[in-house]
């Protein structure tokens, strides 16, 4: 695996035993993810064979100290870990988490004033630890706004590392983003503030975008250039997670679906697929907006991994209506389509995959004969899948769906009810609102038998 996609593993630091090795790195190579974001246990180390399954699996951890933002952290502890983990390959650490919050800080070191270098007193020494060790930096993901505003925290902490002349600290160092999605299409902010220059810290201006979304990255990545004269690698982190997302707990279930075609999306950006149409919500006048303006806004390259959030929980998580594994052994829709998407593209490229079939229907159109000609007892196509055609045509989300199913029924695929008609049995695929008027009518009529394949690949008969 070689891409940007990634994944946090569970919230909590109990699933680092061999057996969760051995369950976890097939799937994560499956979905074709290649990083994974580790919560460090704060008395103990995770185990070296986890870690090194991971590294030799191709996944990169990303390890994440969140320790409390406190003066008086003993270096020589937290020095082993540093130690242990460069010896056993690891390579990212991130340190801290949204030290722009208030709640992040004791209740009497709070204090806007000075912040910024409070903050860098504290993090400079163990930053530099991890250098003495080979081990990359990646500063603190912030909160997207937050108690003290997040662009205007970055911009100040690189600003006063170049002027303390922390050369070495800033040419290591990555800077870690929540890319939480906050309502807001996934083109919000698109550009950053070169685009939107009536955004300003602490104020939500009407007709203006600002950093709160998606393309976070424009932001930080601008003031990088600023500070710097040059950008610096990202990471993206908790892309997805609900309490930022536009699904909330009431309606989550029921939007299932279209979250998940939402974290699809996503990967088909980051993987610079951004020509191709994705299944999205098209009665939505933003998700078109999303679709013309992706053109125009690739992932820039200093993005160097996109963490989903989340990968798994326990029975009584809070976070079990995010994670994509169930406690019940259920999964989110994104599983499936990553696993499919995957397999497509080891198999063979998607865009010939799509266009031959697209072409094998096209040359069937010419030679079927229309359904008034038809006898009901003849049945020239064994099984037929029916893909249900959008406004704006394929859906790939549908199609990298029903690989697994062509490969092991071998159906004709295609798009003609006329062909559907001639089969004796007639798979829909995609979502029934496609269905022309009267089409399931004329199915039964003709004697077909109809089934249709459910989201979570279920087959159901109509």
């Amino acid at each position: 695996m070689n891409n940007r996609l990634g994944i946090h593993y569970f919230p909590d630091t109990k699933h680092y035993r061999e057996h969760d090795a051995s369950k976890w790195i097939p799937e994560l190579k499956d979905l074709g993810l290649s990083w994974l974001v580790l919560i460090n246990p704060s008395k103990r180390a995770i185990p070296e064979n986890f870690l090194s399954q991971l590294i030799k699996s191709s996944v990169t951890p990303i390890l994440h100290f969140n320790l409390p933002v406190e003066p008086n952290v003993e270096l020589d502890s937290i020095d082993l870990f540093f130690k242990t983990y460069a010896r056993w390959g690891v390579k990212y650490v991130c340190l801290f988490d949204r030290p722009n919050l208030r709640k992040s800080w004791p209740s009497n070191s709070w204090t806007q004033r000075n912040l910024v270098d409070q903050f860098l007193d504290i993090y400079i020494p163990l930053a530099n630890r991890l250098l003495e060790y080979d081990l990359i930096p990646v500063f603190p993901p912030l909160e997207p706004g937050g108690d003290y505003w997040d662009t205007s925290f970055l911009r100040l902490a690189l600003r006063s590392l170049r002027r303390r002349g922390k050369t070495k600290l800033l040419d290591s160092l990555v800077i870690g983003a929540y890319a939480w999605l906050n309502n807001h299409p996934l083109n919000w902010g698109a550009g950053g503030p070169e685009n939107w220059p009536e955004a300003k810290p602490y104020r939500n201006s009407t007709g203006t975008q600002d950093q709160m979304g998606f393309r976070i990255f424009d932001w930080y990545s601008t003031i990088a250039r600023a500070e710097l004269g040059q950008p610096r690698p990202i990471i993206l982190m908790k892309v997805g997670e609900r309490a930022a997302n536009p699904y909330s707990r009431e309606n989550y279930s029921t939007n299932h679906r279209k979250y998940s075609e939402q974290l699809f999306e996503i990967s088909q950006i980051m993987a610079g697929r951004i020509e191709t149409n994705i299944l999205t919500d098209q009665t939505s006048e933003n998700n078109v907006e999303l679709i013309s303006s992706k053109f125009n806004d690739p992932v820039p390259n200093e993005v160097i991994a996109c963490n989903y959030w989340l990968l798994g929980t326990d029975k009584n998580s809070p976070h079990t209506d995010e994670s994509w594994y169930k406690p019940d052994s259920s999964q989110m829709h994104i599983v499936s389509a990553l696993k499919n998407h995957h397999q497509l593209l080891n198999s063979k490229n998607q865009r010939e995959y799509i266009q031959e079939v697209n072409q094998n229907t096209e040359s069937r159109k010419k030679s079927t004969p229309k359904f008034t000609s038809v006898r009901f007892n003849s049945r020239p196509i064994r099984h037929y899948f029916l893909i249900l055609l959008y406004g704006w045509g394929v859906a790939e989300w549908d199609m990298d769906f029903i690989r697994p199913y062509i490969q092991r029924f071998h159906p004709t695929v295609g798009f003609s009810l006329d062909e559907a008609l001639l089969s004796k049995k007639v798979t829909l695929v995609g979502n029934l609102d496609g269905l022309p008027k009267g089409a399931l009518a004329k199915l039964r009529v003709a004697g077909c038998k109809v089934e249709h394949l459910e989201n979570d690949g279920t087959l159901l008969a109509i």
